[in-house]
């Protein structure tokens, strides 16, 4: 649980450092007053990185040189972390613990971190690039190696690529090898998660009540066989075919995901109100097979998500999230806040301009 938070000149937050010890958070402000900045935040200290870009310069507030990002963690164990991140146009320096870390990938220990987006609902709708991002989303969460396993093929495949395109058949013996090995392993990754998430879907959807609709998802791997050898076998049989186009036409970089409805395809066959809802539900369904994985429960980040739905799915929703450890929220100020929530500890900050007010009659 993050105890505090603050920064110095990021985005448009005004510099301080506020309390957020409770298991639920609440900012309230109208659109554009710098709630989901907060959330980013937040992700940052978690990630080192923000879920809403990859450039530095956009969190730096206008006319500054760089920014930092702070926080103190509480982990189960009772100790105190202290976070920093040090932002510069074309730099970041993160501290744990006081000490500067090489790579970012320790953070990855300390909490999971899942955020409820708007943007959410391409997963469902949008492009296998998309469904490989939400698959690799998950799998980094459980298996922080795994994101040396991607930035491997990808070096990989940018090689054999260029091969390719040189008709360099004899470097491309050697990228086949390479690239059957490692893309077996993110496959058999990929399959192993999709098999065990997509029967948490399924029971997240009867759990949630979906007036009979069964939805479900599969994992459809680009390049499928039993072990290396029958993909590198794959590969040499498609070469030729590569050679003519100049880039790799199979293996993870083109896995997708398929969601149905009744065994029909979901952007054909749902309501729009039904593809939200799914899309609520995959990040409920992640928070569920994530905590059932790692023994930890993510801290949740929900961006202005739960707007179209009807008061009561609201609830719905919220009840059926695993909680435990921290849910940060944000709400426009006519919003029901305390109908949807329920009771509980928790605090209510208002968002005015990048400037964060406590609410005096939050709990």
């Amino acid at each position: 649980m993050f105890l505090t938070i603050g920064s110095e000149g990021f985005r448009n937050i005004v510099t301080g450092t506020i309390d957020v010890g409770a298991p639920v958070v609440v900012f309230v402000g109208e659109n554009g007053q710098g709630k989901t900045n907060i959330l980013e935040l937040v992700y940052l200290l978690c990630y080192g990185v923000s879920f809403r870009t990859r450039q530095n310069t956009v969190l730096i507030t206008r006319g500054r040189s760089s920014c930092r990002i702070h926080g103190e963690f509480r982990t189960e164990e009772g100790y105190i972390l202290p976070i920093l991140v040090e932002i510069g146009p074309t730099s970041k320096e993160i501290f744990l613990n006081e000490k500067k870390i090489a790579n970012r990938k320790e953070l990855f220990s300390i909490s999971p971190c899942i955020v409820f987006a708007h943007d959410d609902i391409q997963f469902v709708v949008g492009s296998p690039l998309l469904h490989r991002q939400f698959m690799n989303q998950i799998l980094t969460l459980v298996d922080p190696l795994f994101l040396d396993s991607l930035r491997t093929y990808n070096r990989i495949l940018t090689s054999r690529n260029e091969a390719l395109k040189e008709a360099r058949e004899d470097l491309l013996e050697v990228y086949d090898d390479q690239l059957a090995d490692i893309a077996h392993q993110i496959t058999v990754k990929r399959e192993r998660m999709m098999d065990a998430f997509s029967s948490i879907l399924r029971s997240t959807c009867e759990e949630f009540g979906f007036s009979g609709n069964v939805f479900d998802v599969s994992y459809r791997p680009s390049l499928r066989g039993d072990g290396k050898e029958e993909l590198m076998r794959i590969l040499r049989s498609e070469r030729t075919q590569d050679l003519m186009v100049g880039f790799t036409r199979r293996g993870p970089h083109r896995d997708r995901l398929v969601f149905t409805m009744n065994g029909h395809p979901v952007p054909d066959y749902a309501s729009t109100g039904e593809i939200r809802l799914l899309s609520l539900l995959l990040r409920v369904a992640q928070t569920t097979y994530v905590r059932e994985s790692t023994g930890k429960t993510p801290i949740l980040l929900f961006d202005d998500v739960l707007l179209e739905l009807d008061p009561l799915k609201r609830r719905r929703v919220v009840e059926m999230i695993p909680h435990g450890r921290q849910s940060f929220f944000t709400f426009l100020p006519e919003e029901p806040i305390l109908q949807v929530l329920g009771g509980g500890r928790s605090l209510v900050y208002h968002v005015v301009e990048g400037r964060i007010f406590p609410d005096e009659t939050s709990q």
